[in-house]
Formats: structure tokens, C-alpha cells, sequence
């Protein structure tokens, strides 16, 4: 929230205004830019407060500060409107922007929000520390570094979790705790390095040397006297081990890229073996609806993999990955309406339209979506090294076009209003047969009855292990 100088976006976010000194600016000045920063989910930067004072926010002002992206690079963005910022990069805590006299400005960002317009499409409210642009000359805001002692542990725990622990907000917790075990942390994880030779067929033994030395640095934080009560969703823990992987990150993923190397290489030639085959999530097992896909998921976060050295933040690239995944099947559901209430038979996205489409870590939440979308990326790996084993019969190119063209040609054309006649038809004449089901079903319940509860629960009962979609 801006002090006296705030941006204020209504529950059905339909204004865009601004608050100064108890005058409200109308409407009309303003719903322009939110129109079009809600029609096209831009991203909208606020500075803090603090950097606010004597600051005329005028229209330039507003315009410089919703960002819309770059027409040459991906993930670079530029202002709506701005006569001195040519560039903006978002990273993962901080924003990059570039003016055009060419010199870089590194600001921190403080907090993100998720919106939502009116089509249900996500965008970005990034609470920033100073302004994108050049600030008035009558008062000037530096940014000073964050002091520790004055760091507010809930408010980090809340940029913890939305910054998905990456090594920099780690580090700024565990010292903000105490500086001091920090540095012993830090120290003993060195020596670890240092005296410690790491190779590729000795990775357990590292990965519980490694553990040794986090379980020693959570306890002499928890010896110190650690507020429990802050520690409950197991903070302290993810940070410690986000620390220590971070510091030893190069060595140790050097390790592992020898090891892993041949297995690569392999998954690699498999997936391109199987991209020259131009082959649809359809031939890998998702639902017939998704043929026609016409919007590809992006995958630009998972470009972004390498540069992270903590294993929170590596698995929050295949999440942010996943979720544009299901974003998009899920946008491609819903352009499917049916004139009725009754269901259709595609619901939802489930694991296998996703699937179609790590030794070092033990602190993990288990129950989670980070979790999930670990397995699922698991899952996919497998599920394309054992493809061909799998499906032995499945028509590839040529053949499978012109399977479906010959589908197309035999089977006359039928809109969706008329597929959902044929459906209630279908029910009207099913529904005939509803007395004779009765019958059997009270004749089925008396047997049960005979055979007692126990006994009737187990003859329901099927051994069967499922596979595929689960509801």
C-alpha cells in the first residue's frame, strides 16, 4: 500500500485511481491504463511508501510503472509509457532496469501479489523499493542496505515462501537469527569442501556428509534458543539446507553432471528421436481434446534451471513450468461450452495430460505442490525412456494423418449442440431400464444382507491396483 499516494483496486478490479491528501483523482484520468493493464495481464510495480514523499504521480508517472513485455527479448519488459527507461529484467527478489543512458539500476523487490480480471487471467502486483523512474529533485530516496536486527521474522517467512527460498533470502533468515552460527555454518561447510574429495560413484557418502553438516547447523540454531513458534512450517530447516547446498553448489553439481552425464545423453537422444517424429500429447496418452492444441505451454522458466543453487528453487522452475502447462490445457477446456448443465466428458486436467505434455535434498515439503510437481516431472522422464516399449503400435506421421483424414471423411459432421442431443437421447432411453436396475439392486443388497457386513465389504471389494487418472 502506498501512504497517502495509493494505487486502490476494487474487489471486481474494474478502477484504477489514485489517493492524495484525501483527494481523489476521477476516474477517467486513470481507467485507461487499467484497462488495458487488465485486458492484456501486464505487470504493475508499486514503490514503497518511504520513497513516495514529494513525488508527483501523474499519468508519465503511472504509465512507467506498468510493464509490458519486450517486443525483442524474452522475460525483459518495457514501460507503458517512459522517456527514460528503455529495459526492465524481472529476476527471482530483484528488478533490472536499464535507462537510456545506458546506466543499470538494481532494485529490490519487497512483495508480489497475484491478480486476477475478469476473464479469470493471473498478473503481476510487484511491491518494489524505490520507483522505476528518476524521482522528483526536491527530495531524493537512496536505497539502503537492509538492516538484520530490524528484519521482521513473519514478514521473511512471507518472502521466504514467495520467493521459494532462493540462497540470498536464505542466508539474510539465518543470520537475522544469529550471525554468529551462520558463519560457523558456513565455516564447517567449507572445511567440508576443501578437505573432502567428491566423485561421482561416492555421491551417498557426500550426500550424508552433507546432511551432517545441516542437521548440526538446524540444532545449534534450535540449542540457541529459535522461536518454535515461527519454525512451524519448517523454515528454518528448508534455510539451513538451502544455505549449505548454496555454498557448495558448483562442486557438488559438478559431481553430479559426471554422474548423471550418460544417462543424458541418452534421455536427450530419446526426446529428440521422438521430436522428429512430430508426435502430440494425443499419441502420448492425453485426452483427444487436446489434438487440436493450438497454444504451446512456455517453458522459459525452465531456461532459468542452471542458475539456481538451491533445491527449492530448482524444483520451483519445474513447477512454474508445470503450472503454465496446466494453465494453458485448462484454458483449452474451458473455450469448450456446452449448451447444457450436464457434464462433460472433459472435466479436467489430470496427471496423465500433464505427464503427456535427487539426492541432495531431504528437507522438502512433503505434502505440498512442490512436491507434486516433482513427481510429475519424474513421472514424464520415465514415462518418454520407456515410449516405444509402451506403445509399439502407435501410427507416426503420414500414416497418422492420414488416419485422421480418413476419420474425418467417414464420419459426418456434427456441432457440439448437436453431439449434446444425441447424449440426452441417449439418457432418455437409458432411463427406461432404471426399474429393472432397481430390482437387481434391491436383489443384490439382500444377498449382501445374507452374507453380513464384513463379509458383503470385501465381496465389493476389487484387488486391483489403479493406474492412469485418478479422481
Amino acid at each position: 500500500m502506498w501512504v497517502n499516494k495509493v494505487f486502490l483496486l476494487d474487489s471486481n478490479l474494474t478502477r484504477f485511481c489514485c489517493h492524495e491528501n484525501d483527494a481523489i483523482t476521477s476516474k477517467r484520468d486513470f481507467g485507461g491504463i487499467y484497462k488495458k493493464l487488465n485486458e492484456n495481464v501486464w505487470i504493475l510495480c508499486i514503490p514503497s511508501a518511504e520513497c513516495l514523499t514529494n513525488v508527483d504521480i501523474d499519468y508519465t508517472f503511472i504509465c512507467s510503472h506498468v510493464l509490458k513485455p519486450s517486443p525483442l527479448l524474452k522475460l525483459h519488459y518495457i514501460p507503458l509509457i517512459s522517456s527514460d527507461v528503455e529495459d526492465v529484467e524481472i529476476e527471482e527478489c530483484t528488478i533490472i532496469c536499464t535507462h537510456k543512458n545506458g546506466i543499470q539500476q538494481t532494485i529490490e523487490i519487497l512483495g508480489e501479489e497475484i491478480a486476477y480480471n475478469s476473464h479469470n487471467e493471473q498478473y503481476r502486483i510487484l511491491l518494489i523499493k524505490s520507483p522505476l523512474v528518476k524521482r522528483s529533485t526536491r527530495e531524493t530516496c537512496e536505497q539502503k542496505p537492509m538492516d538484520n536486527a530490524s528484519i521482521n521474522s513473519s514478514r521473511l517467512n512471507l518472502l521466504l515462501r514467495a520467493y521459494s527460498y532462493i540462497f540470498l533470502r536464505c542466508e539474510q533468515y539465518l543470520r537475522n537469527s544469529s550471525s554468529r552460527i551462520t558463519e560457523e555454518i558456513a565455516e564447517k561447510t567449507k572445511k567440508l569442501g576443501e578437505t573432502y574429495m567428491l566423485l561421482p560413484t561416492y555421491l551417498e557418502d557426500a550426500a550424508k556428509r552433507f546432511k551432517a553438516v545441516i542437521d548440526w547447523g538446524i540444532m545449534r540454531f534450535r540449542n540457541e534458543g529459535c522461536d518454535q513458534s515461527e519454525d512451524e512450517d519448517g523454515t528454518l530447516a528448508i534455510c539451513v539446507e538451502s544455505f549449505v547446498i548454496g555454498l557448495a553448489y558448483d562442486k557438488i553439481f559438478e559431481v553430479v553432471r559426471k554422474r548423471c552425464a550418460h544417462k543424458d545423453e541418452d534421455f536427450y537422444r530419446k526426446v529428440q528421436d521422438l521430436r522428429c517424429k512430430n508426435l502430440t500429447g494425443v499419441d502420448f496418452g492425453a485426452q483427444s481434446i487436446f489434438k487440436d492444441l493450438k497454444r504451446k505451454p512456455t517453458t522459459d522458466h525452465l531456461s532459468k534451471l542452471n542458475k539456481k543453487i538451491t533445491p527449492l528453487e530448482k524444483v520451483n522452475c519445474l513447477k512454474k513450468t508445470a503450472d503454465s502447462i496446466n494453465n494453458v490445457l485448462g484454458e483449452h477446456i474451458k473455450s469448450f461450452h456446452l449448451p447444457f448443465d450436464s457434464p462433460s466428458q472433459f472435466e479436467s486436467v489430470t496427471g496423465d495430460d500433464l505427464v503427456a505434455f535427487t539426492n541432495f535434498s531431504w528437507y522438502l515439503p512433503s505434502k505440498n505442490e512442490f512436491a507434486y510437481s516433482l513427481v510429475t516431472f519424474e513421472v514424464a522422464m520415465e514415462y518418454i525412456k520407456h515410449f516405444e516399449k509402451a506403445n509399439k503400435n502407435i501410427v507416426m506421421d503420414d500414416e497418422r494423418n492420414q488416419f485422421y483424414q480418413s476419420e474425418y471423411e467417414t464420419r459426418p459432421a456434427i456441432s457440439q449442440f448437436d453431439s449434446q442431443l444425441e447424449n440426452i437421447t441417449e439418457m432418455i432411453k437409458a432411463s427406461k431400464d432404471l426399474p429393472s436396475h432397481a430390482n437387481d439392486s434391491r436383489t443384490q443388497k439382500s444377498e449382501e444382507e445374507e452374507l453380513g457386513e464384513f463379509l458383503a465389504t470385501l465381496s465389493k471389494r476389487q484387488y486391483i491396483v489403479g493406474t492412469g487418472k485418478q479422481d
